[in-house]
């Protein structure tokens, strides 16, 4: 009799704890999916599904598990475009979108790493003050990017720049470098007086009071090198100079202008800091090459 009873005690024991087990891990499951940790929970419920594959409530937890993946999966669409957003500088929509995905669902660890995204939009923020580009293009888009952005009627277009018409003599130079945007030139041929000083304004408006610059030139003609009143500003990352001729100084050797040669003269610069400094680096290693090849020709006379 003890022969039969051992065993099924012993088979009892085995079911019950199985039972346990069962009962555990859908328990932890769920709980992490009530919490709102997906990912977690996801990883629990597949736990679940190898474990206990003639389980009964097989069914509910491979629904629990499709549920939750496409929960997990839906935020983690929404901060990549916080992070896109964030990664060309338009900070606004980054912290608008950012503000969306906080106010949902979301677990502790999610709030965690959107607290981190968002020190970090507003560390760019306010590096990138002036921008971080000419308007909606930012430093470092393609030339299909730029133009995409922009919608202006392209004049004229080269290797690595781009003219845009801006209507009325106006036009945009966009500047690239190893196919990544770096400078935007902008003419604005102004017409009046009033125009001239709006501009100015509207940039102080913009962007702040900038530095004024002394003892500046612009070469005009290639021949002439004339006095210019200079502006600039400046953050982490890009320069804003505005420039025209010194209405100061009315004769440059030999050479006498008058007031709307002046305003015709107007250009404003923005430049990304870091890709000018690639540039200039990539000169300096060009440079290098030639100087050494020079070198080996030479070598043998030596």
């Amino acid at each position: 009799m003890k022969k039969i009873i051992i065993p099924l005690i012993c088979l009892a024991v085995c079911l019950c704890a199985c039972g346990n087990k069962e009962e555990s891990l859908y328990k932890k499951a769920t709980n992490l999916e009530k919490a709102f940790e997906y990912e977690q929970a996801g990883i629990e419920y597949k736990k679940f599904i190898y474990t206990f594959p003639e389980s009964a409530l097989l069914p509910q937890i491979k629904d629990s598990l499709e549920s939750v993946e496409n929960k997990q999966k839906e935020i983690n669409k929404n901060i990549s475009e916080v992070e896109a957003f964030n990664e060309v500088g338009n900070y606004d929509n980054a912290l608008r979108n950012l503000e969306i995905v906080s106010s949902g669902s979301i677990s502790v660890n999610t709030k965690k790493k959107l607290a981190t995204i968002k020190a970090d939009i507003l560390k760019n923020q306010k590096e990138n003050k002036l921008g971080g580009g000419y308007q909606d293009a930012k430093w470092g888009m393609s030339k299909s990017e730029v133009k995409k952005v922009l919608g202006y009627r392209v004049k004229e277009e080269g290797s690595n720049w781009i003219t845009f018409n801006l209507g009325n003599r106006k036009e945009l130079d966009a500047v690239f470098f190893n196919g990544k945007l770096y400078l935007a030139r902008l003419s604005p041929k102004i017409e009046t007086e009033k125009e001239y000083k709006g501009l100015l304004l509207g940039l102080v408006s913009k962007f702040g009071e900038g530095t004024p610059q002394s003892n500046m030139t612009r070469s005009y003609l290639h021949t002439l090198e004339i006095p210019v009143v200079t502006i600039v500003w400046e953050d982490a990352n890009t320069n804003i100079t505005w420039s025209a001729w010194d209405n100061t100084s009315r004769d440059v050797q030999n050479f006498s202008y008058d007031e709307s040669f002046v305003r015709d003269s107007v250009m404003i610069e923005y430049s990304s800091k870091r890709i000018e400094e690639e540039k200039r680096l990539s000169g300096i290693q060009k440079d290098g090459e030639v100087l050494k090849k020079e070198a080996d020709k030479v070598s043998s006379y030596l």
